[in-house]
């Protein structure tokens, strides 16, 4: 066999034992994960809603992710209602993903630096958690990688196909997240422009024949669940400091698996920035060809990020925070290698590489688990404690009277929906302020979002179940 086909091969393995390695972890995460807020409300309160219902927004809420949601009902159709069944489009969406950012990388990158490209590129445990997840977030990532293939096959040679499937890629993203409406803008401004700079001839009839109907649909479809969503001031998830501390600070925090900024975090933050600031601008001056697919990503994310920006000075919305800018997770890796990639000949390529797949490894091995997610990790142990609370109740042969905090609400009640822990007697009025004098335990997030902090703390108690890492605490109420 050549060396040079003998290289090929193994590269190609490398690929899939990497691929078979993110799967199988995503499997079991999501196998064996603790149901989350987000994932019990969208299980109660939309994926049982007839179809027009759930595209339409009624009721409305930035919850309900609508392709996601439409995908759990049709598995739900077809299979148990297990909470396994409704992770499945995510996992599917994750096969998606990885199999385009192999396309990609493969193509398009040096071999070494392609299987670095696609190392950091999954091996985010912020990311890998909505792979894992019945949300629309892991979707859209999956939706987000196939419609920029298919772009860069655009942007290497113009072809119908490839445009059409870019843009339905696109436009599947935004239906699986709405924040992702920031990167279908990006896309279409690239796509408008493109055959303008084409080298080779196509019809512009044909092609703006594509763009236009693909948008009108998408628009249709994402109009009335917007407009419901501002009037009913639903956007509430973001920030209003800058686009800078909002949405990159917050990125790279919750990457590192942390809710809270830290110096470290910054920094990571701030060399990165500088290394992809120096890196594109050498990359661009070094070969000036603007029909890349170098450049059609970093237009990606410059338009992108200019649409977050312009959203909130014009509209006064919000700037994306932690899971509504994971999508600029992807575009940002592929920014960075793909400027990395005019300079892979040279030996500091491959250093700043290494560094940067070193340390993206290090970071997903030290905040692997199967019990819980960064952004919901008071959910981890519900299900535990629950079943305790159970188990001490048939012992005792009297009910367990258990009130919580709001944010054990979904948790709770969806796993009490499936027949589960008969008997324990939930005592959670409608007060968040107050904590039921009846009950026997109270389950407590040391978080600011508990509303009963000041109570609880002066009501008689021993401490039943602690789980510092997840700010969780179990109180047994003295009577």
């Amino acid at each position: 066999m050549p060396a040079n086909s003998s290289s090929k091969t193994y590269v190609s393995y490398s690929y899939l034992i990497l691929a078979v390695l993110a799967m199988t972890y995503l499997i079991v995460r999501a196998a064996s994960l603790a149901i989350t807020f987000d994932e019990a409300w969208t299980i109660k309160d939309f994926v049982s809603l007839p179809f027009i219902e759930i595209i339409n927004y009624t009721p409305c809420d930035a919850n309900n992710h609508i392709l996601n949601t439409l995908l759990i009902k049709l598995f739900f159709a077809i299979a148990p209602e297990y909470d396994f069944v409704a992770r499945l489009p995510n996992l599917l969406a994750a096969v998606m993903g990885l199999f385009f950012a192999y396309k990609m990388t493969s193509r398009w990158l040096a071999s070494w630096l392609g299987l670095s490209c696609f190392v950091v590129l999954f091996a985010n445990p912020f990311l890998l958690d909505f792979l894992a997840l019945a949300r629309g977030y892991g979707l859209s990532i999956g939706m987000l990688l196939a419609s920029l293939y298919y772009l860069f096959n655009v942007v290497e040679k113009p072809n119908l196909k490839a445009t059409a499937l870019s843009m339905l890629f696109g436009a599947l993203a935004v239906l699986s997240n709405f924040a992702l409406l920031n990167y279908y803008v990006a896309l279409l401004g690239v796509l408008v422009v493109l055959p303008i700079l084409a080298k080779h001839s196509v019809s512009y009839l044909k092609w703006y024949g594509i763009l236009l109907p693909i948008t009108a649909v998408l628009a249709g479809i994402s109009y009335e669940p917007i407009r419901k969503m501002r009037l009913a001031n639903s956007l509430y998830y973001g920030g209003s400091d800058s686009f800078y501390e909002d949405t990159l600070s917050s990125l790279t925090h919750f990457s590192m698996y942390s809710k809270e900024a830290s110096a470290g975090s910054w920094m990571v933050l701030n060399v990165f920035l500088i290394l992809l600031l120096l890196g594109s601008l050498l990359a661009f001056w070094y070969k000036r060809t603007l029909q890349t697919p170098k450049n059609a990503i970093l237009a990606i994310f410059i338009i992108a990020t200019s649409s977050v920006v312009m959203q909130h000075v014009l509209l006064e919305t919000l700037f994306l925070q932690d899971r509504t800018a994971l999508f600029f997770y992807p575009i940002l890796v592929l920014v960075f290698f793909f400027a990395v990639q005019e300079f892979a000949d040279y030996w500091y390529a491959k250093v700043l590489a290494g560094i940067a797949t070193t340390a993206v490894i290090i970071n997903c091995c030290w905040h692997a688990n199967f019990y819980k997610t960064v952004s919901w990790e008071y959910d981890a142990h519900t299900s535990h404690i629950l079943a305790k609370l159970n188990e001490i109740s048939e012992q005792t042969g009297e009910p367990a009277r258990l009130d919580f905090a709001f944010v054990f609400v979904s948790g709770i009640y969806h796993r009490l929906n499936q027949k589960k822990y008969t008997n324990i007697h939930l005592m959670r009025g409608g007060n968040d302020q107050e904590v039921n004098p009846n009950s026997d335990y109270y389950m407590y997030y040391t978080d600011p979002l508990n509303d009963a902090n000041h109570q609880i703390n002066q009501l008689p108690k021993d401490t039943f179940a602690y789980y510092p890492e997840e700010q969780v605490i179990v109180f047994k109420i003295r009577k």
